[in-house]
């Protein structure tokens, strides 16, 4: 029947005989899943379908959900808030600021080629840093930020009088001999990877690194920025 075939799309077929206060958090998502399944759409509309669920349980269903539509086959059209979640389920991704479309592209562009400072700030994490250019080559300037310091980046598609350095917290190394003076503020443990604020020529900057080498609250080291983008001021 369809009611056995969605239940099993859902990975439910043992539990049919369950009622809703025998099933957990995630199985309950499930079954309205299957619910919807059982119509045959032709597109599934999933509007912030995890929201209610504690952390752990809403990273096992980005599992489920992308192992649905795959054995499905139905497209699904999946609508959130949660940035790591769009960055997680989705084929193609599509950014929207006051019911327009600013960009569409895979995740991995979205993130790494953000159209503008709008969408880097709100896929991922991202410092800002007041700049200026001082030199054009092939598709490339020469920037100075911080006062004195300097970073080839790609250049902008549009000139423009006033510019801002966009830099993602994971393309910034920290060691005793870095490029840029900073000292650590502030230094968050989160297993794989430690999460630092620290100031750097009156800025506070975000900086991911693996917790191989950690540096504690009050240490005075430097930084190097890998990797950055140039967008103009207005963008960013």
């Amino acid at each position: 029947t369809k009611v056995e075939e969605a239940l099993h799309l859902v990975g439910l077929e043992k539990l049919a005989d369950r009622y809703p206060n025998q099933l957990s958090g995630g199985e309950q998502q499930r079954v309205a899943l299957a619910r919807a399944l059982i119509k045959e759409p032709e597109v599934l509309l999933l509007d912030e379908p995890l929201s209610n669920l504690d952390a752990k349980l809403r990273e096992q269903m980005r599992f489920e959900l992308k192992e649905l539509q795959r054995r499905s086959g139905i497209p699904i059209l999946y609508v959130t808030h949660d940035q790591a979640e769009a960055l997680a389920m989705s084929d193609r991704l599509a950014v929207i600021s006051s019911g327009r479309i600013v960009q569409v592209g895979s995740p991995t562009d979205i993130y790494k080629q953000p159209a503008d400072g709008f969408v880097g700030d709100f896929i991922g994490i991202m410092n800002f840093l007041a700049c200026r250019v001082v030199g054009r080559s092939g598709g490339t300037a020469t920037v100075e930020f911080l006062g004195d310091c300097r970073l080839t980046v790609t250049d902008c598609a549009s000139p423009a009088d006033e510019y801002t350095l966009a830099v993602r917290p994971e393309d910034i190394e920290l060691s005793r001999a870095g490029l840029i003076p900073c000292r650590v503020e502030v230094r968050n443990y989160l297993g794989n990877l430690i999460d630092y604020k620290v100031s750097a020529g009156g800025k506070t900057l975000r900086v991911q690194t693996a917790n191989t080498q950690p540096f504690e609250e009050g240490d005075e080291i430097a930084l190097t920025i890998h990797r950055a983008m140039l967008f103009t001021l207005a963008s960013g």
